[in-house]
């Protein structure tokens, strides 16, 4: 067994045990595993603002909507996170959330695969290593009349699937309110208790 590990920014590395004899294999492995997966680092966002976050969970009743009560797996909260314009200074964090980010990698393949590739979770580890420039829990601009943008996103994907273009929108003068749904479109939510559903 040899191990392949990518080296992130911030000490944020990722590692790959590799099931091969030691020698020639393991070099060729982390060779190879180097191409087909290379550390991915995104352009950085240009915009007149820096961007702060805030992660929440915000009270919903669901029976106003429905006509009944929460289920499990709304537990009538939804999952947000809200993305706005900041004139603090960004720190590096990582794209996937920690307490998230295995279970983001193995569910995402498990959703969206074809049958052969679902138990391939790690191809994506390599987005652990993905660092966004953001101030959490910033202080926002004294503007107090910014644009609201409502950002739902699509079957498959998360609130943190769009960290950088909600990113990009918040650095343009805009507030944006990035909802997580729990009704099975997205792959993996952290619900209010701190539970995960799939």
């Amino acid at each position: 067994m040899c191990s392949y590990v990518c080296h992130g920014h911030g000490g944020n590395d990722v590692s790959l045990d590799v099931d091969f004899p030691h020698g020639p294999y393991c070099y060729f492995a982390v060779v190879v595993l180097s191409i087909l997966f290379p550390a991915v680092q995104l352009p950085p966002i240009k915009g007149e603002y820096n961007v702060g976050i805030v992660k929440l969970h915000l009270p919903v009743n669901f029976s106003s909507v429905y006509n009944e009560s929460p289920t499990n797996e709304s537990d009538g909260y939804v999952s947000a996170r809200i993305l706005y314009p900041t004139l603090e200074e960004p720190q590096d964090l990582p794209y996937l959330d920690h307490e998230l980010a295995l279970e983001y990698c193995k569910e995402t393949i498990a959703f969206g695969a074809p049958s052969p590739f679902k138990e391939f979770g790690f191809l994506f580890h390599n987005l652990r290593l993905v660092q966004m420039p953001l101030s959490p829990n910033a202080k926002p601009l004294d503007n107090n009349k910014l644009p609201l943008i409502v950002f739902s996103h699509g079957l498959g994907g998360t609130a943190i699937t769009y960290t950088y273009q909600t990113q990009h929108l918040a650095a343009q003068d805009h507030v944006v309110l990035v909802i997580n749904h729990s009704d099975g479109s997205a792959p993996v939510v952290q619900k209010h208790d701190g539970t995960k559903h799939f």
